[in-house]
């Protein structure tokens, strides 16, 4: 958007009316900056995959009036011809405005396919373009009633696992919530300041022995984890 309110014909007429002072070194021209396109432009038959942007009987129709949609699939056809038809450029764009109209409340069809923009997921997660903003996870197995975050696409645990941090794990290997902290299943942490018991986390069950730092090993924190530490290695 121009200061007068009007917008930009392109990147360089933006830049340009943001323009605050002459300053010696700095020009208003962009010798390297991508030049549009001419207005007789006729696109290639490979931008044709943009047209899912605007199209009114497509995945994304109920985007095209919650969403500037004419802008998109101009940016679409504008990145895949500036990057020589690689369909990448169109994926980037296409992603933008599906999130930005999921936001806006949109209803988002699926348009991914295998060889078109797929999402990969972690292990033992899968794709959907309506991931809840709130997932199930080990803390709350339960999705929750009062999320605020609007769905949107991304990767979701397999039916019969959790989230759990950043991965998603079967019931059993669930992890520990302790003194409101959520322990991994299989870590092992110091709860107390000095390091005097050692307590453990399986299967949602923390057990606790009396473990204290022995030797030339003194408590302290390393790389954001408490434990019992040679001298050299706190000082990393």
């Amino acid at each position: 958007m121009l200061p007068d309110g009007k917008l930009a014909s392109n990147a360089n007429e933006f830049g340009q009316s943001q323009w605050l002072a002459n300053v010696e070194g700095c020009s208003r021209d962009c010798k390297d900056c991508a030049q549009p396109l001419p207005d007789d432009f006729e696109p290639p038959a490979y931008t044709s995959v943009c047209d899912v942007i605007t199209a009114k009987d497509g995945p994304l129709a109920d985007c095209v009036d919650r969403v500037d949609s004419k802008q998109y699939r101009d940016d679409c056809v504008y990145d895949m011809v500036l990057n020589d038809g690689q369909k990448e450029a169109a994926c980037g764009i296409i992603s933008d405005y599906v999130a930005q109209c999921q936001r806006n409340g949109g209803c988002v069809k699926s348009w991914r396919t295998r060889k078109f923009c797929w999402m990969k997921c972690p292990a033992k997660m899968m794709y959907s373009v309506v991931a809840p903003g709130c997932p199930a996870s080990c803390l709350a197995p339960s999705p929750s009633a009062n999320c605020e975050i609007p769905p949107s696409e991304g990767c979701v645990c397999n039916p019969g696992f959790l989230l759990s941090q950043d991965r998603c794990v079967p019931l059993p290997r669930c992890g520990c919530k302790y003194n409101g902290r959520y322990i991994v299943s299989g870590e092992n942490f110091y709860p107390d300041s000095d390091c005097q018991r050692l307590c453990l986390c399986r299967g949602g069950m923390v057990a606790c022995e009396d473990k204290p730092c022995t030797g030339k090993k003194s408590c302290g924190v390393r790389k954001g984890v408490k434990g019992c530490y040679a001298a050299s290695d706190l000082s990393i």
